[in-house]
């Protein structure tokens, strides 16, 4: 969605295909900053220095939420790659900043502490184009195949608590019918993540005091089964040569899609308590599965109000109202654990449901074009107020 946006930044956008009240403008008198999670102060000092009065802060990712982990941790709940913009609009009272952003939530995260002179446009999709989704999609996943002993699958990379903890607890079960990865070889030495206590610890110490399946999860070594072989889903390169999301799609992902009927999604956050739409998600949607989701509080319902079937007379979604994110998981997978080890009755649901199936990927290209609309319209606004 953020080519469209930067498109229409640049008036090379064609307007007639946006259901908004928008027209051409001049730019001469605008800056655009690109930037990610690695901008420090010191960079955007040296941006804004010699930018226009009226910039916008190209956001080009959706994972900078501040810590709101208990217990053992203390860490402040504004992140760093905010607080780093709270601090560079203060340094630059003069300038009209815009923060062009995936992450709908950032104004909840700066609550008063937001500075006078600085905006905030949402456009919460992070995936894919309804061109990419009519191009690689509709053919993707058309018919499955049954023929793995695997109906389940649970993709997880980056080692974020409730990655940790949602692989503990599968590893606790021992379900075979659960298609389960972590990390990749590569990361076991390089990622520090893992290899501090944080991940861990922090999952953990959500379980109430005294708990036997503490001692029982604290004892499982992941390393033990996923460093020698672990299978790098999302991976960064291929030949060298850099991927997307849409390339691992259809280079690594698909081939699980086509033999499972239900994902458990790990999503991007689970302890902040600000859900947002991440291509994981999306990946379930596109490759026909029931989803069961990993993440915040009430990410479910987000979805559920975005118009998608959540399938809630299949998969129990009760536990996306339980706030302690660890007994979140454990009910996720408690409560839906008939369809999760039975896979004729799996593959019933799957042919029943075709049709509900197909439709939520039509809600996907529906919400694409609204949500696209509301930033564009919301980001013409913003800067028509500083005369661009």
């Amino acid at each position: 969605m953020f080519s469209h946006i930067e498109k229409f930044l640049s008036n090379d956008l064609d307007l007639s295909t946006i259901n908004a009240n928008i027209g051409y403008r001049s730019f001469d008198k605008l800056t655009i900053i690109y930037c990610n999670l690695t901008f420090t102060v010191e960079r955007y000092v040296a941006e804004m220095e010699t930018a226009h009065d009226t910039i916008v802060l190209d956001f080009h990712d959706h994972y900078y939420y501040g810590d709101l982990s208990q217990n053992t941790y203390n860490y402040n709940n504004v992140s760093d790659t905010l607080d780093a913009i709270i601090t560079v609009s203060r340094m630059f009272p003069n300038k009209n900043i815009v923060l062009l952003t995936e992450n709908q939530f950032t104004v909840d995260e700066l609550k008063c502490i937001q500075p006078p002179n600085l905006s905030i446009v949402v456009s919460p999709y992070h995936p894919y184009s309804y061109d990419e989704i009519d191009n690689i999609i509709r053919n993707v996943v058309n018919d499955k195949f049954f023929t793995q002993p695997t109906h389940v699958m649970c993709l997880n990379n980056n080692p974020r608590p409730h990655r940790v903890g949602i692989v503990l607890y599968l590893m606790y079960l021992k379900l075979s019918s659960i298609y389960i990865t972590f990390m990749s070889y590569e990361r076991w030495n390089n990622c520090s993540d893992y290899n501090s206590d944080y991940n861990h610890a922090t999952i953990l110490s959500y379980l109430y005091p005294y708990s036997k399946l503490y001692d029982r999860l604290d004892s499982i070594n992941l390393a033990d089964t996923f460093k020698d072989n672990a299978d790098y889903v999302y991976q960064d390169t291929i030949s060298d040569v850099t991927t997307t999301n849409t390339d691992n799609f259809k280079n690594k992902l698909k081939g699980l899609y086509q033999t499972s009927i239900i994902e458990i999604v790990t999503e991007t956050t689970s302890l902040e308590n600000t859900a947002q739409m991440t291509e994981k998600f999306i990946h379930c949607i596109i490759g026909r599965c029931f989803p069961i989701i990993i993440g915040t509080y009430r990410n479910v319902e987000l979805y559920r109000n975005m118009g998608y079937d959540m399938f809630d007379d299949i998969i129990d979604h009760s536990y996306d109202y339980e706030p302690n994110p660890f007994y979140r998981l454990k009910m996720a997978i408690d409560l839906n654990i008939d369809i999760l080890t039975n896979k004729d009755l799996a593959i019933s649901l799957y042919s029943k449901n075709r049709m509900r199936l197909d439709n939520n990927i039509e809600n996907y290209i529906k919400q694409y074009d609204i949500i696209l609309a509301d930033t564009i319209g919301d980001l013409d606004a913003e800067l028509a107020k500083f005369g661009i």
